[in-house]
């Protein structure tokens, strides 16, 4: 009988489809990172990053100075590959980054961890920083086996005034699955083009698959904090 796969190996494949390789995927998420970009800060640390497709984005043509959280055992060593500073938990991380980018991540996490585990993120930013968060809230949400509840902006915005953080943009996405599936015969030209690229991300975001949401860190109470 032949022995199912690991849930490891799954998760890996999952993080392969995501990868750049994907090339009408990957233009759809680098055109939304255009658009939301001015929400980070120069230190990023991304959790969750799979393989680091994002995460490498956010290098090599952003300039940002990059480091990753992966609990995947195989991506965190692609990863190092890639010469990407990289922990294996939250905990393991010592350091404040300007920005923290948690890019559906949330949807992963029991509603009876969210609250410690959004605490942990918001631990990681600087005061002053941002924690960006992307979170699935379209009835697509329910195809993936493993996301535990969605979390749209009223809940997000609890969390944010739970450990002091002020909402300072939030927009709804498409999502590059219409792109890729149901627009097939004509996305070669839709994503070959910019100003049909532009004009694709602005009819799917009333699709209202994504939303985007940043908080900033207040400063004064941390001052605060730290002088109890």
């Amino acid at each position: 009988m032949e022995k199912a796969p690991a849930p490891l190996d799954i998760h890996l494949s999952y993080y392969q489809g995501l990868a750049p390789g994907e090339f009408f995927t990957w233009q759809f998420r680098k055109y939304r990172f255009g658009r939301i970009i001015p929400n980070f800060g120069q230190t990023v640390l991304d959790v969750g990053c799979g393989l680091g497709a994002e995460t490498e984005y956010l290098r090599d043509h952003f300039g940002r100075r990059v480091a990753a959280v992966e609990a995947n055992g195989q991506a965190l060593a692609v990863l190092k590959e890639k010469g990407i500073e990289a922990y294996p938990t939250l905990d393991a991380v010592d350091k404040e980054f300007d920005t923290v980018y948690a890019g559906h991540v949330i949807e992963h996490i029991s509603p009876g961890r969210i609250y410690e585990f959004v605490g942990k993120l918001v631990a990681r930013v600087r005061p002053g920083g941002t924690l960006v968060i992307v979170s699935p809230v379209g009835k697509w949400f329910w195809d993936t086996p493993d996301h535990y509840r969605m979390y749209d902006r009223p809940a997000i915005l609890s969390l944010f005034r739970v450990h002091g953080l002020q909402e300072i943009f939030y927009t709804y996405t498409g999502s590059q699955n219409v792109a890729c599936n149901v627009l097939r015969p004509v996305r070669r030209y839709l994503f070959s083009h910019e100003w049909s690229l532009a004009l694709f991300y602005r009819l799917s975001k009333l699709s209202k698959r994504d939303l985007v949401i940043v908080g900033r860190k207040e400063t004064n109470r941390v001052e605060s904090e730290k002088a109890e």
